[in-house]
């Protein structure tokens, strides 16, 4: 299976941290997730990097298969036109050590992005621990957010002359509620974010 190729030539530290590395440019500078126009001719098809679309795709986390459907791969192939999809599924292998690290798990979660469990059993379960805190982080950022949005109005609230007695003691009650709430969602971003620290996954987005 070339996902086990994948995980046995990126299991020392210094390729992990390569694989890393190349993984964010290739999400950083590149979309895997839109469908490629379809060849008009064969030389659209023999001119197609078929390694550099495996390696967009999985740096998109993108499924071999559908990956491959994304692409001109089948519309060639169907016309006999040149279609290298073993150079696709390799460079796609290949690509999978790097997009499998934890690291890229956490970030993917807390920027509330999709993960489609394209990672083999022996790096799962960690990406998944890791996306999933990330997921966590990123609820608590909204919460933080939307108590300081709420915080914010109350507080105007409070302060409108133009509103009754009653209505601008309710708005100071609920200051204190949404003060309560965001300050409970910044303590547990902060908790999540030195977790994450200790275990290596860093903390930004």
């Amino acid at each position: 299976m070339r996902e086990n190729q994948a995980m046995q030539s990126a299991s020392s530290p210094s390729i992990r941290l390569l694989l890393t590395a190349v993984f964010l440019l290739f999400i950083l500078g590149l979309s895997g997730c839109e469908t490629a126009s379809k060849p008009e001719t064969a030389a659209d098809c023999a001119k197609t990097d078929w390694a550099r679309e495996g390696a967009r795709r999985v740096a998109a986390g993108t499924p071999m298969q559908r990956g491959w459907e994304q692409t001109r791969g089948p519309e060639c192939a169907a016309r006999g036109w040149p279609a290298d999809r073993a150079a696709f599924e390799q460079a796609w292998a290949n690509g999978l050590g790097a997009y499998c690290q934890p690291r890229n798990g956490f970030a993917l979660g807390r920027g509330d992005r999709r993960y489609q469990g394209i990672c083999p059993a022996g790096w799962a379960e960690e990406f998944q621990r890791a996306y999933d805190m990330g997921r966590v982080l990123h609820q608590a950022d909204e919460d933080r957010q939307s108590a300081a949005s709420k915080l914010a109005q109350a507080r105007a609230a409070a302060d409108d002359t133009k509103k009754t007695d009653k209505e601008r003691e309710a708005a100071r009650r609920d200051i204190a509620t949404h003060q309560t709430s965001r300050d409970n969602a910044a303590a547990r971003i902060t908790s999540l974010e030195a977790t994450a620290a200790q275990l290596g996954w860093g903390i930004g987005r």
